[in-house]
């Protein structure tokens, strides 16, 4: 039994498989073999941002409610009673600004090294120039 050809990108005989020719078969409007023009796409990594930012804002809200108990902290000086919530928050508040202020520090440290080794550098090419 021979195999009749079929229209292009379709197997000749169940099993067979042919490579999609570059020509797709004629949209309205477009003459046949114009291939078809390019259609944008948006990739599905599009949609992750979004499913994260709405997991981390509900995450958020959970652990609001289920933190509001008043816990009572010891100021040295005084006592003082106070959410649990507020004392997480002002923590990572806290920690936010030292990490913060740390690395601007080093950028500061790094940028005067650079500078300081750009004008030894100039300084040496000068000298042996003369």
């Amino acid at each position: 039994m021979s195999a009749v050809p079929g229209p292009p990108g379709q197997p000749s005989q169940p099993g067979q498989g042919q490579q999609p020719s570059a020509v797709t078969p004629a949209s309205p409007g477009v003459p046949p073999g114009v291939p078809a023009p390019y259609q944008h796409k948006t990739p599905w990594t599009a949609y992750i941002k979004p499913v994260i930012w709405t997991l981390v804002a509900i995450y958020a809200v959970g652990f609001v409610f289920l933190n509001t108990t008043t816990i009572s902290i010891n100021f040295v000086f005084f006592r003082a009673e106070v959410a649990l919530i507020f004392v997480l928050v002002g923590m990572a508040l806290i920690g936010a600004g030292l990490c913060a202020g740390v690395m601007m520090m080093t950028r500061r440290r790094s940028t005067k090294k650079a500078e300081l080794a750009e004008a030894k550098a100039k300084l040496a090419a000068n000298g042996k120039s003369k």
